[in-house]
């Protein structure tokens, strides 16, 4: 079976590469052993021919046997020594086969651990910020740290191992035939190949295990924690004293570059000020986690950012908003290790980035904040690969599913919107009972006017309706008192198909984050009757019952006098039971 094609498990390679490692010593020692008895054959067969020389030049009968003799052992030792070095030879490129065996081996399973276990914790995160469960967040970290550590050690022995190799050949002699210059060139590119891996696998052990708050408030404190997941293998721990992780905030534009190895981490500027900007690594408890938490951090300032350019006519500039408004004023905070030292393998420059962020200075800026990443997080690519730009647009069905999680996350209900809520809102978005449905833009979703009578968006609508439920209503929600997500007409049709009196709350389509009171009354005049299909109910309903919608209120209403009291003190609902 070859080792890192689709056929071999994981499992089959870690034991392979564990069982190569070893071999790679193994080896190692063979060599060291067998090129020091070639050494001291040499040493031996130089002072023998020394002798011999000495017996020629002073040749008399009774030596003469005696040089026959001696003669005859170099020959013999001359055939010792080559055999030795045939075997010196083989055994070097023993022990280079292994060597590159195993580095390609950990090449397969750190492409694995990075570019897809740990990439998909990382989407994971990124998910969980919009309200898509991760329970096992810190477990999964857990795991892949293992992982880490275990790459860590195989490539540390077999650096090392290569190291001891390159020194026996320096130690060792060089014939004509540059059988050492060849396998010292041959050592050389796998040590610079296991060191490139080292400081990737390095580099890629620094995550962000705790992301900061997508959206940022000047002035307000937030929350933020940083892992090195290769624990101490490398022999990190020795050199903890003196390191610290600092933390800055930079523009996204930036942060692409720094991914795409365009800038360096030292020459980016910060756009703004961070109070406790700075934290020792640590570990925990159990001597496993290697983690810095900024729990006291506050954002006091950022800098103003120009806005991007204006296009020239009105087409451009919606183009130019449906491409761009998702990722305007983006900022991310930069996490690097200062100094970070390796046993003997030298400093690292260790940094990490957190995902986009959104910055606002007030309250009043909090909703197209929230939409922008919230489009981010659900749509976007967690990496910042070069050319990669974000999602302009989405199904219905994917919306959907994020806004439900959205949902239950920003405002802590028990109660999830159910399937005919989000049919509802569907209606707000996409064109009812059309087979081919497009798409919905990011700029139709928080941009765009909801209707030609309305000015807001649809994410406006929507922002606006979680945060009344959050302050004010969230009981009512969980309890199910109140219907929300129904249109006028159809509160109205459901109220006078009831038997019995009733009334029922619903959101405004007219006005954002409002609720309104509908109820059913006996209509003397009829003049605000309400037309149903329901032969059963009609006479009833045509001449002495009518649909009546209090104005909507707000959370300054709520505010004022709760949903609970007003209910209590409104006249038209006495009766009702």
């Amino acid at each position: 079976m070859a080792l890192g094609m689709p056929n071999c498990s994981l499992h089959d390679m870690h034991e392979a590469l564990v069982s190569i490692t070893k071999e790679t010593h193994a080896l190692w020692e063979e060599n060291k052993d067998l090129q020091g008895s070639f050494i001291n054959d040499l040493g031996e067969l130089q002072r023998i021919q020394v002798t011999i020389c000495q017996l020629e030049n002073n040749s008399r009968g009774e030596q003469a046997q005696h040089l026959f003799q001696t003669s005859s052992s170099v020959a013999e030792m001359q055939r010792r020594a080559s055999e030795i070095y045939d075997m010196v030879i083989q055994k070097r490129a023993e022990v280079i086969k292994k060597m590159n065996e195993g580095t390609n081996i950990i090449s397969v399973l750190q492409n694995t651990l990075i570019n897809e276990r740990l990439y998909n914790w990382k989407n994971q995160q990124k998910l969980a910020q919009v309200g898509v469960p991760f329970d096992n967040r810190d477990t999964m970290l857990d795991e892949i740290q293992l992982e880490f550590e275990f790459l860590a050690e195989q490539n540390f022995q077999l650096h090392t191992y290569t190291c001891w190799m390159l020194d026996l050949l320096r130690r060792g002699p060089n014939f004509h035939d540059n059988n050492a210059q060849t396998t010292a060139s041959n050592l050389q590119t796998l040590l610079d190949q296991l060191s490139k891996l080292i400081f990737v696998l390095v580099s890629q052990s620094f995550v962000a295990s705790v992301q900061p708050e997508p959206v940022l408030k000047t002035q307000h404190k937030f929350m933020t924690e940083v892992r090195l997941l290769i624990g101490d293998k490398l022999g990190v721990r020795q050199h903890l004293a003196n390191t610290s992780v600092n933390v800055k905030i930079i523009s996204e534009e930036e942060a692409k570059m720094l991914s795409a190895n365009q800038l360096n981490q030292k020459d980016i500027k910060s756009v703004g000020t961070i109070s406790s900007d700075f934290e020792k690594l640590i570990i925990d408890e159990r001597g496993h986690r290697f983690a810095a938490k900024f729990n006291n951090s506050k954002l006091t300032r950022i800098a103003h950012r120009k806005p991007p350019p204006k296009a020239g006519g009105a087409t451009d500039i919606k183009i130019t908003a449906l491409l761009s408004a998702a990722t305007d004023q983006k900022y991310a905070l930069l996490f690097n290790i200062t100094p970070f030292q390796i046993g003997l393998m030298g400093k690292f420059d260790v940094w990490t980035l957190s995902l986009p962020l959104m910055v606002t200075v007030h309250g009043s800026q909090d909703c197209d904040a929230q939409g922008s990443i919230l489009w981010h997080r659900a749509f976007a690519s967690v990496t910042r690969a070069p050319g990669s730009t974000d999602i302009a647009a989405v199904p219905w069905s994917d919306l959907s599913t994020i806004l439900k999680h959205k949902f239950s996350i920003f405002t802590g209900a028990k109660r999830p919107l159910m399937d005919h809520e989000l049919a509802y809102l569907s209606e707000k978005l996409i064109v009812p009972n059309m087979t081919d449905q497009k798409p919905i833009t990011f700029y139709r979703f928080a941009k765009q006017n909801l209707r030609e009578d309305a000015n807001f968006s649809f994410w406006e609508w929507f922002f606006s309706i979680m945060q009344l439920i959050k302050q004010k209503l969230l009981k009512f929600w969980d309890e199910g008192w109140l219907v929300g997500f129904i249109s006028k007409n159809d509160a109205s049709q459901a109220m006078l198909m009831c038997e019995q009196n009733s009334f029922l709350m619903r959101f405004s389509d007219t006005l954002t984050g409002a609720i309104s009171i509908g109820f059913v009354y006996e209509d003397e005049n009829g003049q605000n009757r309400c037309r149903i299909e329901d032969k059963h109910f009609q006479s009833r309903c045509l001449h002495i019952l009518a649909a009546f919608h209090l104005a909507p209120f707000t959370i300054k209403d709520l505010e004022q006098l709760s949903l609970a009291q007003r209910i209590a003190t409104c006249q038209q609902l006495k009766n009702i039971r």
